[in-house]
C-alpha cells in the first residue's frame, strides 16, 4: 500500500480490540485482495510461526539480520550454509536468507539477533492466517495488513483505488515502521482521502484519533 494515506483510529495497549476493530474494518470492504503479515522476532521464536505457512500454502520468507560485533560468532555456527545464503556489507553486517528453525537454534544464545519474516497471501480463508498470527505473535513486534477494494458512493465522494485502499493493524510497535518496540498497538485505515477515514470511523463507532501518515 505504498503512498497510500494512513489514518490512525485506535490506539491501545488491547491486541484483542485492536484485532477485532481491524476485521470490521475488513468487512467494510466490497473484496479482500491480499493479506500480509511481517513480523521482527529473535531466533528461538521462529518456530512459533511455523504454522503460518501449513495454513497458506505458501513459504514464509525470513532473513537474519546480524550485526557487525556478532557477525564472526554467527557465520561460524552457521558454517555448514553456502555462501549464496548469506549476505554482507561494507558495515560488517550481514544478512542469512531463509533461515529454517533448525538453523535457529544453532544460534539462539547469540544476543542482538533479530530474524525478519513476512508472509504475502492472495487467495486464503478469510480469518485463519491472520487469527494464527496473532497467537504467534507474542510480544513480537508485527503488521498484519489487508490490501482491499473499499466500496463506493459518489453521493459521499468516496472511490476505491485498489492500489492504496486497506486496513494495517500495527503490533508492539511506537509507530508505522518504526521498528521500535511498545506495549501500544494501532490500527489504521488506508485509502487516499480523510473522507474514507471518517466513513470508515463512523461505520465502526470511532473516530480518527491522528494525524495522516504516508504508507510505505
Amino acid at each position: 500500500m505504498g503512498n497510500a494515506h494512513m489514518y490512525p483510529l485506535l490506539r491501545t495497549t488491547d491486541l484483542g480490540e485492536a484485532f477485532d476493530l481491524a476485521v470490521q474494518l475488513v468487512a467494510l470492504a466490497t473484496r479482500v485482495q491480499e493479506v500480509s503479515v511481517s513480523a521482527m522476532t529473535a531466533p528461538e521464536g521462529l518456530a512459533r510461526y511455523l504454522p503460518l505457512p501449513e495454513l497458506a500454502g505458501r513459504p514464509l520468507h525470513t532473513s537474519l539480520r546480524i550485526p557487525p560485533q556478532q557477525a564472526q560468532s554467527t557465520s561460524r555456527l552457521l558454517e555448514h550454509l553456502p555462501s549464496d545464503r548469506f549476505s554482507w556489507s561494507s558495515t560488517g553486517s550481514g544478512w542469512v536468507w531463509d533461515l529454517t528453525p533448525a538453523e535457529a537454534k544453532l544460534i539462539d544464545l547469540i544476543p542482538d539477533l533479530v530474524i525478519d519474516l513476512d508472509l504475502d497471501l492472495d487467495k486464503v480463508v478469510p480469518g485463519r492466517v491472520e487469527e494464527q498470527f496473532i497467537a504467534s505473535a507474542g510480544s513480537d513486534i508485527g503488521e498484519l495488513s489487508w490490501s482491499v477494494i473499499w466500496p463506493e458512493s459518489a453521493r459521499e465522494d468516496l472511490w476505491s483505488i485498489p492500489k492504496y485502499d486497506g486496513v494495517e493493524l500495527v503490533i508492539h510497535e511506537t509507530g508505522l515502521f518504526s521498528e521500535k518496540w511498545s506495549d501500544t498497538h494501532s490500527v489504521w485505515v488506508c485509502g487516499r482521502s480523510e473522507t474514507r477515514a471518517e466513513w470508515a470511523a463512523q461505520a465502526t463507532g470511532r473516530t480518527v484519533v491522528g494525524a495522516m501518515e504516508l504508507g510505505r
